[in-house]
């Protein structure tokens, strides 16, 4: 049961918001261009994922790291003098994580589940401003139960986070299904495309955003032990082909999905359509219970962790600091595709940057290679480095050109 926890939990910190915004990225990037790209971020997510984890087992002295021992604490990839480097991150992309998902549930539940007096409707639709009012009220249901399942802690909900892994597989394998019969029926479809270079630019960070999930390892660590190497590679491949065909094949039945990527399929007619709003009615309720709680807390474990505090005065104040600042942001905000964009950014500054940088200042102040090992080379982290450098730059080149 152990294994099979610490798998749900890992799928539903992966499987989320970030999985909608690839039939998107993959439609306008290219078809090809994106399963490469996806099963390269898998690889990537998979090795620096675990070389994070053995840096913490190895900063904490931990002599055998990654067979059985449980890591007591969220924080710190280094030590004292980096970490309020690692703690930002960590914190802004999990802020951009928390609000991805406030952002999905309002919009999706506004989309599908009608409210007394306020009909069903499309919150980025502008001929319908008057959406936001149901928009806010399904906002303000999240904001309340993320906030109170928040403060009752992880431990308390093990047998959800296996339920919400359930849904997530039905969720995915819908979508997949109802797309296919889309293409087999004749139904007009998007050709499939190799690459599009006019709009790969943003295509790395959204499927990083999707595929990342190794932030989620060290705080589930001291859930579930003795699996904690074994299991990114079932998710990996798991994540890999299940992103593959919600990209390829979503991305060829539906022309012109929209960037906004809520869960808005539920507009076909029929079985298919009423099958599909029926779980989209299901998934974000459960996602209230399963995803939101779990990254408020890992934002909450960090700060506190940063400032070596445990009392729990300190955590419900940083728990309602950080759901109160949630809630003003999403309340104005919601623009769904700019925040999984990023958030993906921070993302690839934390795994392809930050931490192939701690591995090469560990192998090169210690002779004795104690925070080495030969599964991670120290060539691969200069590798890794230079794609992130590579790519972050260009994105600011792009940026500096808009604006001129």
């Amino acid at each position: 049961m152990k294994k099979l926890t610490l798998f749900a939990f890992t799928v539903n910190q992966t499987v989320g918001v970030g999985f909608l915004g690839l039939p998107y990225a993959f439609q306008h990037s290219g078809m090809i261009y994106s399963i490469i790209v996806l099963a390269f971020c898998c690889y990537l997510s998979y090795y620096v994922g675990t070389l994070a984890v053995e840096i913490i087992f190895k900063d904490y002295e931990i002599k055998v790291p990654l067979h059985g021992k449980k890591l007591k604490q969220y924080v710190q990839l280094v030590d004292d003098h980096h970490s309020i480097i690692i703690c930002a991150l960590l914190t802004i992309f999990g802020s951009g994580c928390a609000l991805a998902f406030s952002l999905i549930f309002a919009s999706s539940m506004s989309l599908n589940i009608p409210l007394p007096y306020f009909p069903t409707c499309d919150i980025y639709d502008t001929a319908h401003p008057e959406c936001l009012i149901n928009f806010r009220i399904y906002l303000t249901i999240f904001i309340i139960s993320t906030y109170i399942l928040a403060l009752r802690g992880v431990h308390e909900q093990k047998s959800v986070q296996l339920l919400m892994a359930f849904l997530r597989l039905l969720l995915v394998t819908t979508l997949v299904l109802v797309a296919l019969y889309r293409i087999i029926s004749g139904v007009s479809t998007e050709p499939i495309s190799i690459i599009n270079p006019s709009e790969i630019e943003s295509t790395f960070s959204v499927i990083v955003y999707a595929v990342v999930y190794h932030h989620a390892l060290p705080s589930i660590a001291q859930i579930c032990e003795d699996s904690i190497i074994e299991m990114p590679k079932l998710v990996t491949w798991a994540i890999f082909i299940s992103y593959a065909l919600v990209g390829t094949i979503i991305g060829i039945a539906f022309p012109n999905v929209s960037a906004q990527c809520n869960l808005s399929y539920g507009y076909l007619d029929g079985v298919f359509g009423e099958i599909i709003k029926i779980i989209v009615m299901i998934l974000p309720a459960t996602d209230v219970i399963a995803s939101g709680p779990v990254v408020v807390i890992m934002i909450t474990e960090n700060i506190l962790g940063y400032f070596h505090e445990k009392s729990r005065t300190y955590e419900v104040l940083v728990i309602s600091c950080i759901v109160a600042i949630l809630y003003s942001v999403a309340f104005f905000m919601q623009d769904l595709f700019g925040v999984i964009d990023a958030a993906g950014m921070s993302m690839i500054a934390i795994v392809f940057l930050y931490i192939p940088v701690i591995h090469l200042k560990h192998w090169r102040e210690d002779a004795s290679a104690r925070h080495d090992s030969k599964d991670f080379h120290h060539m691969i982290s200069y590798f890794v480095m230079g794609v992130s450098i590579f790519y972050m730059t260009y994105r600011l080149v792009l940026v500096i050109y808009s604006l001129v």
